[in-house]
């Protein structure tokens, strides 16, 4: 390793990275020095981001846990941001490749030693996503919220009238969708640390309060909205807009505004090249598009699919790809391919444990199969996939309201 390092050409070295990286760690037995074991270690921290760019994070986390073992016991006091970034980055790739109880060991190293709370909130934001691909929703709201008042934004344990708040958000939507594009594109962009980071908390408590506690969701998108509109745009902005799309869809007289707001979420995107939100944007937007516009959705929630699995955002590329299969079911592709389709991501959803996308879907598969006279009783949930009165009475225990709400649709459906 040492030699390839030595005599590698200038402006080469990332191509030799990988190769030599590894060929020291098979030698670090026999390095004894602490500057060079920290010299080993920062490699790897490179090539791990390396591979974490490329998508290959099981490779990444290999090298983020070698970067580690080269650190001592007091490797926080003399290292310090060496240690969080090793630490925080080796989260993040264990979290890509589904290993979620390694997820919550290292981010429990990370908050234990971040010496100010701000050094430990990425592993808490890592932890909280885990914690919701697990369908553990209330310990990653009940903590979520706990960061939140630490950032000065309390989260009330009891809402305010629920019709008073979302003619709230319904305000805040509407003087978003009345603005040109030229009006929205002119707001300055977010410049209050404090405030980025409580729009990235905001985000988290948004999509697991919109899976667990329903009602929270339409104070949880206006205080995103008003963040906007008072500090300026952030790249939560964009899913902001984007989830506030997808909630009102569906309200009376509300489409042409959930349409524009979704519009002013895609334009966003472009402008901050916010291309690590893109699966997530894409997966509400889109999802929220009208009958007539089902067709046309399906290739952009599969793009959105593609750069989520390519960026590690894995939770919101099983979204999407859930959005996709239930769109193409839904305009009418053929059941034996949209069958396919749903068992070919519900293994991905399963592979990465992505377990709440998984377990939604699962209904839809089977109303699938019960169209194509796969089940003994064609009204009802039961059947290969799901037996309906017991996965409701699961989704129930785990407050998974929305998902009890789908099944319901379907069986009308069925009928």
């Amino acid at each position: 390793g040492n030699s390839i390092l030595k005599n590698v050409p200038i402006g080469e070295m990332e191509n030799v990275l990988f190769i030599a990286v590894d060929q020291l760690n098979r030698g670090t037995l026999s390095v004894n020095r602490e500057d060079l074991k920290e010299t080993i270690a920062q490699l790897n921290l490179r090539a791990g981001k390396k591979a974490m760019a490329l998508a290959a994070f099981q490779s990444s986390a290999s090298f983020f846990e070698a970067g580690i073992s080269l650190l001592d016991e007091y490797c926080w006091d003399k290292m310090y941001e060496l240690s969080l970034q090793l630490y925080g980055s080796y989260a993040d790739a264990q979290f890509c490749i589904g290993h979620f109880d390694e997820v919550g060991q290292v981010t429990a190293v990370i908050i234990k030693h971040a010496k100010p709370l701000w050094d430990g909130l990425n592993a808490y934001s890592t932890l909280i996503k885990a914690l919701g691909s697990q369908n553990k929703l209330r310990a990653a709201i009940e903590i979520t919220c706990n960061i939140l008042g630490e950032l000065g934004e309390h989260i009330p344990s009891v809402l305010p009238d629920q019709n008073a708040t979302r003619e709230d958000l319904m305000r805040s939507i509407r003087l978003f969708a009345m603005m040109t594009d030229d009006q929205f594109l002119s707001l300055n962009n977010i410049s209050d640390d404090k405030k980025t980071m409580s729009m990235k908390f905001l985000s988290h408590l948004a999509i697991y309060c919109f899976m667990a506690k329903i009602n929270y969701v339409p104070f949880v998108f206006n205080r995103m909205l008003d963040l906007t509109l008072n500090y300026g745009v952030s790249n939560e902005s964009c899913t902001a807009l984007a989830m506030s799309s997808f909630l009102i869809s569906d309200s009376d007289g509300d489409s042409r505004a959930s349409y524009r707001i979704g519009e002013l979420a895609l334009l966003l995107v472009e402008k901050l090249e916010a291309n690590e939100y893109i699966s997530q944007v894409h997966a509400n937007v889109y999802a929220a598009r009208s009958w007539n516009e089902m067709r046309m959705t399906t290739k952009p929630l599969h793009h959105a699919y593609k750069r989520g699995m390519e960026i590690g955002d894995i939770q919101n590329a099983m979204l999407s790809a859930q959005y996709y299969c239930i769109n193409r079911f839904l305009c009418g592709i053929e059941l034996p391919t949209v069958e396919k389709e749903f068992r070919y991501f519900l293994k991905q959803m399963k592979e990465y444990e992505q377990i709440t996308i998984h377990q939604s879907t699962l209904p839809f598969l089977q109303a699938v199969l019960n169209f194509m006279g796969a089940s003994t009783n064609p009204v009802e949930l039961t059947g290969e996939i799901i037996a309906q009165n017991t996965y409701i009475e699961a989704c129930f225990d785990k407050h998974l309201m929305h998902v009890i709400v789908k099944v319901h649709v379907l069986c009308g459906w069925l009928a």
